[in-house]
């Protein structure tokens, strides 16, 4: 959704129905298979196991990172009207891709008539299509703005950089430097 959205601007008010199909295995944990959907999300746990959430916020967003999963981004009417919107069905050639592939197709119907559709084989991170340095450095950049200051973000970029031959006790130091998270000991 957020390629699709980026290739395709369009005002997210005017979209009628979107419409994602998926592997079976996503369409039963987060598209309303076998746990079911919700059509009310109200918590970040609700959120991120959602498709019709996590597309929705996509398209009106153009990005899913920690900011999609505030509260009162959750809750505002915008995204809990769109996410209304979206259906979610398995498609079983897409299935049978998987794990090689883990392709996914989706078309967004607007009012004046227009369809637009988008689909992948795959996504940034998975094996087939996996990050480069580059990639996690960018990722990472992103997630840590504002949490991390510039000593402690250099070092924990060198440590993973380097996990080869480092202590991971000293990747959880850093790592527990980070406001907000706790280093986890035993």
């Amino acid at each position: 959704m957020v390629e699709l959205a980026r290739q395709n601007k369009f005002d997210p008010g005017k979209v009628v129905s979107i419409e994602a199909d998926v592997i079976r295995i996503a369409y039963d944990f987060a598209g309303g298979g076998h746990y079911g959907v919700d059509k009310v999300i109200r918590t970040k746990e609700q959120a991120d196991h959602s498709l019709p959430y996590l597309l929705a916020v996509a398209l009106l967003d153009g990005d899913v990172m920690p900011a999609q999963f505030a509260p009162d981004r959750i809750t505002r009417a915008d995204v809990q009207q769109l996410l209304k919107k979206v259906s979610v069905r398995p498609d079983q050639e897409l299935t049978d891709q998987y794990p090689a592939k883990m392709p996914a197709k989706i078309t967004v119907r607007l009012q004046d008539g227009q369809v637009i559709e988008h689909e992948v084989q795959d996504f940034p991170g998975l094996a087939s299509h996996p990050f480069t340095w580059e990639d996690s450095v960018e990722k990472f950049d992103r997630l840590v703005a504002g949490r991390v200051d510039e000593g402690l973000y250099r070092e924990i970029k060198d440590a993973v950089h380097s996990l080869e031959n480092i202590q991971v006790a000293d990747l959880m130091a850093l790592l527990g430097r980070v406001k907000g998270i706790t280093a986890v000991r035993h």
